[in-house]
């Protein structure tokens, strides 16, 4: 049998994460079999098991596809402003998410599984434990920013920068749900930019 290119891998791997994203779309994550994604990808169970330890690997290599580029990107900002202007920052960022939730297909899809065809037990659990860690690095960096706008005096000072972080993961988290779930109860990028606007009012 012929040796694989590092291309060829590459592309087999990716068909695996592309037919996982439409598996777990279709059926749930816990419905979903690895015969089932093998079967999309055209491929035979072993190619999955070549590339992903089990079910938990692959569902965590999904997400990572979205969630590592965003998170590149908010770094990146950060240090474009450089502490100048840290709730101009979140502000941007979340305006960059919705308009990605509503614009970049692959992102809606993998957020669309996690947040509402997701069963964060049994085989997807080394997963969930993953996401809670990067969650809260996430909330972490985001407590950091709410900190430096307190010392900037650019919210109010009795708002404790802990609770400003997880009170903004939260409205983030029901917006996009909410969405997700009835895409035409509301504009995702109107709307959901007005909700961000009465939020960041209320901190100053």
């Amino acid at each position: 049998m012929p040796r694989r290119t590092r291309a060829e891998a590459e592309a087999t791997r990716e068909a695996l994460l592309d037919a996982a994203e439409q598996e777990f779309l279709q059926r749930g994550v816990a419905r979903t079999s690895l015969e089932h994604i093998a079967r999309r990808a055209g491929v035979t169970r072993g190619a999955i098991y070549w590339h992903f330890r089990d079910k938990a690997a692959l569902f965590a290599a999904m997400l990572e596809r979205v969630r590592l580029p965003f998170a590149d990107m908010a770094d990146a900002y950060r240090r474009e402003v450089d502490g100048q202007d840290p709730l101009g920052l979140l502000r941007r960022l979340c305006r960059i998410a919705l308009a990605t939730l509503a614009t970049n297909e692959t992102y809606r899809n993998v957020y669309s599984i996690l947040l509402t065809r997701c069963e964060f037990a049994g085989e997807v659990n080394p997963a969930f434990e993953g996401q809670m860690a990067i969650d809260a690095e996430s909330l972490r960096r985001v407590e950091g920013d709410f900190r430096l706008a307190r010392d900037l005096g650019q919210m109010a000072p009795d708002i404790e920068p802990d609770v400003a972080a997880r009170a903004l993961y939260a409205l983030m988290n029901g917006i996009y749900t909410s969405w997700l779930r009835a895409p035409e109860s509301f504009d995702i990028r109107a709307d959901g930019e007005a909700m961000l606007d009465l939020f960041f009012r209320g901190l100053r």
